[in-house]
């Protein structure tokens, strides 16, 4: 009996193995499985956060190099706060972080919403970095610092932004609105909000726990990280209990007129 194919060319006929032999044309395969996220957005959205890792490297150096070096000591006995000082030493780097957005946003065909996203993760990241070159004593310690902000940051922006057609949840993490705005849905001011809000208040927090130890006892001695932390936390609750203080001395005053 001759085989199947073989009568017409006289030898043995190779099968053909198309893509349905693996499955690919079949429903359910992994070919036609559509992951229940926007993998492209999410793509576009992660690309936002690459340049923030390279921009702590510069602006933590900045700030730790101020404070081995000395050269900030000179500005800390102009009339100027340290407010006013760091933030002068920060907006440029804000300002290249936005530059640096709006250029990614118009690439990846973005909008307005996905600067106005990604600029509370930018200061958060800022603010984070300024805490740990404030804390660190050395180049050293300020690497593992700044890795580790890269890391948990990223982490945080990125991973409930993945659940973002699963789950309101996702609304956590700025980064939602990237992906919302690249997809063309609209967003209303309270989700804007309630995405924004977390790390804005996170990013003033944070300046603010930096801001604590930017005094010259502070800023050019070696002391244990935990010492500083707890000058910092000093500084803040003492700020806090002054203006209750005050507070308080002010009703007494107009009771007493009353």
């Amino acid at each position: 009996a001759a085989l199947d194919g073989g009568a017409s060319g006289g030898g043995f006929a190779v099968p053909s193995v198309g893509g349905g032999t693996f499955g690919a044309d079949t429903a359910g395969s992994p070919g036609s499985i559509s992951p229940p996220f926007p993998f492209v957005s999410l793509l576009l959205a992660f690309v936002f956060l690459v340049p923030m890792n390279f921009l702590i490297q510069a602006y933590g150096s900045s700030v730790l190099d101020e404070r081995t070096n000395r050269r900030g000591e000179p500005l800390l006995v102009t009339p100027l706060s340290p407010v006013d000082i760091v933030a002068g030493k920060t907006l440029p780097y804000v300002a290249a972080a936005l530059l640096v957005t709006t250029v990614i946003a118009v690439a990846v065909g973005g909008g307005a919403l996905s600067v106005i996203a990604v600029l509370p993760v930018a200061l958060t990241f800022l603010a984070a970095t300024f805490v740990g070159a404030m804390f660190s004593r050395s180049f050293k310690e300020l690497t593992f610092v700044t890795v580790g902000v890269s890391v948990l940051l990223t982490t945080y922006a990125f991973v409930p932004a993945v659940f973002t057609n699963v789950t309101p949840v996702a609304l956590v993490s700025p980064l939602t609105l990237v992906v919302f705005d690249l997809q063309g849905e609209a967003v209303s001011v309270g989700e804007a909000l309630f995405s924004t809000g977390p790390m804005a208040l996170g990013a003033a927090l944070l300046f603010g726990l930096g801001l604590g130890v930017y005094r010259e006892e502070d800023m050019f001695t070696q002391k244990p990280v935990t010492r500083k932390l707890l000058d910092a936390l000093a500084v803040r609750l003492s700020t806090v209990e002054d203006a209750a203080i005050a507070d308080l001395a002010d009703r007494r005053r107009l009771r007493a007129l009353g």
